[in-house]
């Protein structure tokens, strides 16, 4: 499902004053909640509508306690089934300011519409995923991190519909861009490199994983980070890496190396956690950036795009060999972590380099930028460059299997030509490097349908 709501969210001037056209409505028996058809032939879609509206509040409020809808001045909360500006998806969209400054929240009335071309096998869905939309509304609307709106109300979804599970393809993209991190989103991605993406959507399998990190599964993860981002004011502090932080209990920085060792393993079912098969449709996984084998090393690897802050590169190892050293050469700002993840779901981190492997086999390996966890998620968005060298280098004393006489030169980023591997950031692509001829570098990912102008049902 794709829809604008939090596009319009960033915006919330753009539509005061409008509505969608009604020619007649529909009450629900118990909430304060308002159907509206601009097509009389719809009428009788107001009672799904309104069902489904009803379980989301239920589910969503009641249950896993974030902020209930804010109702307008006729004390309704307006749902419009129409097909003006819907694309045949849906949204959802603020209006005026602060409801109260003293609340210590940035909250505001919101109404929803629905594209009259929705499946009523469907509608349960768009309207759960809306419906969160309109919470977070209640909650902090100045918030301009995309992703946390999208990845919250599509894990709401999944919170409030029985058997709903986030669609693979979402999840897959969202691994394969996982270089763009928790701040990008598929407008960026769009705009700036030509690629068509479901990024924010395919966080909800971020926000999934906070959930059954540190609440035990029970739905109220995202309840709590929208809390925390709550503040009184325009200026976004807490921001979504604070909030983060905040309800796990750390740093964000170690949060987000948790998650990433969970993308290196998740999709294979004998390593990942056993809840996500419950949210599995059969079609998500990890996507690799690169695929390196002990044959081709040493080997250079320089992703395409660079690393942003919160993001990662994934590369998987078959076969990783003793005695592997791992070495980056990125921009001074990118501070990264290390994270492997071995075969028998045990999981080595550092963040000092040259990084030695201590794992052996089938390795999926990232290099994670942390930003030493002190990157304000407001600050603008640039993409670090980075070169992945990967050498075997035995240690030059056996006693101390931590050093290496070449441990220098790979931090040098010598490494890569001293042991056969050549420069080719130069190149377009993933390019690889080293005594190998490269062979699949970077994975391409082809979204089939574009993007929502503005609106369609997983951006609602």
């Amino acid at each position: 499902m794709i829809c604008t709501t939090a596009l319009v969210a960033m915006f919330p001037h753009f539509t005061d004053g409008w509505r969608p056209t009604s020619v007649g409505s529909v009450d629900h028996d118990t909430l304060p909640v308002r159907c509206h058809f601009a097509d009389p032939a719809d009428a009788s879609r107001c009672a799904l509508v309104l069902e489904s509206f009803a379980l989301s509040w239920e589910v969503q409020v009641d249950t896993l306690g974030f902020a209930e809808p804010l109702l307008d001045d006729d004390d309704r909360f307006d749902v419009y089934i129409t097909e003006e500006f819907t694309e045949g998806g849906a949204y959802v969209a603020g209006e005026g300011g602060d409801v109260d400054p003293d609340d210590g929240r940035m909250a505001q009335p919101s109404y929803m519409a629905l594209d009259a071309t929705i499946p009523d096998d469907e509608m349960p869905g768009y309207v759960a995923h809306e419906f969160n939309h309109v919470l977070q509304y209640s909650t902090d609307f100045v918030e301009p991190t995309l992703p946390v709106w999208e990845a919250t109300a599509t894990a709401a979804e999944a919170w409030t519909i029985p058997g709903y599970k986030i669609l693979g393809e979402w999840v897959a993209d969202f691994q394969a861009h996982g270089w763009m991190g928790l701040l990008g989103d598929g407008y960026m991605l769009w705009d700036d490199y030509g690629i068509w993406s479901y990024h924010e959507y395919g966080a909800g399998i971020w926000i999934l994983h906070l959930d059954h990190t540190s609440f035990e599964g029970t739905g109220t993860g995202g309840a709590a980070l929208w809390w925390a981002l709550a503040q009184d004011s325009r200026e976004n502090e807490p921001d979504v890496f604070d909030a983060w932080g905040a309800v796990t209990g750390g740093t964000w920085a170690d949060a987000l190396v948790d998650f990433v060792a969970f993308n290196l393993v998740s999709h294979d079912p004998e390593r990942r956690p056993a809840w996500v098969d419950d949210r599995d449709d059969g079609d998500w996984g990890s996507v690799p950036t690169a695929t390196v084998s002990e044959s081709e090393l040493p080997m250079t690897v320089v992703p395409e795009h660079g690393v942003a802050p919160s993001g990662w590169v994934h590369l998987e190892l078959p076969d990783a060999p003793e005695h592997l050293v791992v070495s980056v050469e990125g921009d001074d700002a990118a501070d990264l972590v290390l994270v492997a993840v071995a075969e028998d779901g045990s999981v080595q981190t550092t963040d000092t380099w040259p990084a030695r492997l201590e794992l052996t086999g089938a390795v999926e390996l990232a290099v994670v930028h942390t930003a030493n966890g002190e990157f304000d998620a407001d600050d603008r968005l640039v993409m670090s460059p980075l070169e992945i060298t990967l050498a075997v280098v035995p240690p030059a004393d056996p006693d101390d299997p931590a050093g290496a006489d070449t441990a220098d030169d790979l931090a040098d980023g010598e490494a890569g030509a001293g042991a056969g591997g050549t420069d080719d950031s130069d190149k377009g692509g993933c390019s690889v490097a080293g005594s190998a001829t490269g062979g699949g570098l970077l994975l391409a990912l082809a979204v089939v349908a574009r993007r929502r102008g503005g609106t369609a049902r997983a951006e609602g």
